[in-house]
């Protein structure tokens, strides 16, 4: 393994933490705080095996999480320019952020989530789109899961009979999902996974 490899110390920090090994705790701490700072003012710090929602679990200096999660919030900000930009004029102006209503008053909630499953999240949102009031609110999920996991099972189903729509999105491109959730004219929008593993908060920075 490369010793000059963040992917490689990252990965090796978040593997000793998940099984306890605290010997070198605070000297791990240390060189991947100061590796994180070398790593976002190079603009590599995207392109490594870095996990944001670990970060908040390592004792490192604040400004230094601050700092990941900046250089996050920026990528995923001009990549949501881009895709404004591609799109067209009625799609774009859907995708800015502005509560419509529909012709009947109906206000459409968008919830979108990676973990429609058999999940802790899930698990306490299930029966959340059945809640809502239909005379005021609409209900359209949009699923990020990732292909190969299991599609059906009680706690998806739960939510898929409780919502108006449900749409997968796991398998298009960035522009496809923004136009397949533009198209819906969504009103307030919902992201559930913020920067965790596979969310794409590309689609609600629009």
């Amino acid at each position: 393994v490369d010793p000059h490899s963040s992917s490689a110390l990252y990965s090796l920090i978040r593997t000793t933490v998940d099984l306890c090994r605290w010997e070198k705790r605070q000297e791990h701490f240390q060189e991947m705080a100061e590796r994180i700072e070398r790593d976002a003012a190079r603009g590599a710090l995207l392109s490594t095996s870095i996990s944001l929602v670990y970060l908040l679990l390592y004792q490192i200096p604040d400004q230094v999480v601050n700092l990941a999660y900046e250089v996050k919030a920026r990528h995923v900000e001009g990549t949501a320019d881009g895709l404004v930009r591609s799109l067209s004029a009625e799609q774009a102006a859907w995708a800015i952020r502005h509560p419509e209503l529909s012709n009947a008053g109906v206000l459409t909630v968008g919830y979108l989530s990676a973990d429609f499953k058999e999940h802790p999240v899930s698990l306490l949102f299930q029966s959340i789109p059945s809640l809502h009031n239909r005379s005021s609110f609409r209900v359209v999920c949009f699923s990020l899961l990732t292909s190969g996991e299991p599609e059906i099972d009680q706690t998806r189903q739960r939510i898929v009979d409780g919502s108006e729509e449900f749409v997968d999105l796991s398998s298009m491109s960035l522009p496809e999902a923004v136009a397949e959730v533009a198209r819906r004219r969504i009103s307030i929008m919902v992201e559930m996974g913020g920067y965790t593993q596979k969310s794409r908060p590309e689609l609600v920075a629009v």
